[in-house]
């Protein structure tokens, strides 16, 4: 059986027990933190976007009994009252 002489994209020598290594401990270790950096700051950043967004305007909507009687006047499911917007307050 021959063996080839692979190398990292570091340049550091790949061992010959592991034919599907690609990168090396050192390199494996440095990629492996900058997708887990890459994962918290997207995570921080919807976060902070859920933050802003979500949070309950007091006075914009209607409460959920109100919806209910509204949308059982107008003979349609809270659902579909909710979902054309109507539970909105101007």
């Amino acid at each position: 059986m021959k063996t080839t002489v692979r190398y990292c994209e570091c340049g550091a020598l790949l061992p010959a027990d592991e034919p599907k290594a690609r990168l090396c401990q050192a390199c494996r270790q440095r990629r492996l933190e900058e997708q887990r950096a890459e994962h918290r700051s997207l995570s921080v950043e919807n976060e902070a976007r859920r933050d802003e967004t979500l949070a309950p305007m007091p006075g914009q909507h209607m409460t959920i009994r109100e919806v209910v009687r509204a949308a059982d006047a107008m003979g349609i499911s809270y659902g579909k009252f909710v979902g054309l917007g109507l539970d909105k307050k101007n």
